[in-house]
């Protein structure tokens, strides 16, 4: 069981998902069969950029986003974890 929730807009479309804390954001939108955009996923070309829009994560690394960027809550998501149990993410 995990304590993080998730819910994601992509393509128009929005769901909801449980998020183990040890899972990247993208390993768990491939796990649930979605097709999240990457390249790279080591946190350095920025294919995977999307935006949390509520709650926080972490990144274990990020060599594209500056602070402005992540102040309007852009994140890699192959690199974020899940802090808060509740989080909105969109790529859209």
């Amino acid at each position: 069981m995990t304590d993080h929730r998730v819910r994601v807009s992509m393509d128009g479309e929005e769901t909801e998902h449980d998020w183990p804390p040890d899972t990247t954001l993208l390993e768990l939108l491939r796990l649930r069969g979605l097709d999240a955009p990457s390249s790279c996923e080591e946190g350095r070309c920025g294919a995977c950029v999307c935006q949390v829009t509520e709650g926080e994560v972490k990144m274990r690394r990020n060599e594209v986003l500056d602070a402005t960027d992540l102040a309007d809550g852009y994140i890699l998501a192959c690199q974020s974890l899940p802090v808060t149990p509740n989080l909105s993410v969109t790529y859209d």
